[in-house]
């Protein structure tokens, strides 16, 4: 289970309409249980995230981040066989919206979209796309049905590590994942189907 480290985040704009917004977020995860706690320092660096967009009716944005420290690349090694170090970064834009109102539901869609740079991580882009319908049944206020598709580019640097390890890697990964929840009680259940 993971646990949140310290954040700091500047919006300017309207609920509704234009807005930016910019975070700092400690680069270093941490999990409950850790022996030294939950690390509220910045000592591994910064994940920068920067946003623009427009939330109305529906909601439309564009974002980049970046770590501030370089990490080890996956493939490329300096002189004296040590991993070189590079910028992981990458953009990304987001579109979603209700799409139908019914009686008692409501159904969503949204689109997803990012590269980053395929040089810290083995991808180096991908997309999801989806929908979600809050209370398809009326007799089950607190229920939620969702469906959504995603697909995974692999890096280049991935492939050629993968080949030389024996492995006739592909190109990509794609999946579909179907989800179910509910509350019964105090206790809310989900039931999900994934596919890759």
């Amino acid at each position: 289970m993971c646990s949140s480290d310290l954040a700091t985040r500047v919006r300017i704009g309207e609920p509704d309409g234009l807005y930016v917004q910019a975070a700092a977020v400690n680069a270093k995860a941490s999990t409950f249980g850790d022996p030294d706690g939950v690390d509220t320092g910045f000592d591994d660096g910064v994940l920068w995230l920067a946003e623009g967009g427009w939330t109305g009716p529906a909601r439309l944005a564009l974002g980049a981040w970046r770590y501030d420290e370089k990490q080890d690349d996956i493939r490329a090694l300096g002189p004296s066989g040590e991993p070189r170090l590079a910028t992981s970064q990458g953009v990304y834009v987001l579109g979603e919206a209700d799409i139908h109102r019914g009686a008692h539901s409501v159904t969503s869609a949204f689109v997803r979209s990012g590269l980053s740079d395929g040089d810290t991580g083995d991808f180096k882009g991908g997309w999801q796309a989806g929908l979600l319908v809050l209370h398809p049944f009326a007799s089950r206020p607190d229920s939620a049905f969702s469906v959504g598709v995603h697909q995974g580019v692999i890096s280049d640097k991935a492939r050629l590590n993968a080949r030389d390890a024996g492995i006739d890697p592909a190109t990509r990964e794609d999946g579909l994942e179907i989800t179910y929840s509910d509350t019964v009680g105090r206790f809310t259940l989900q039931i999900g189907r994934a596919h890759v």
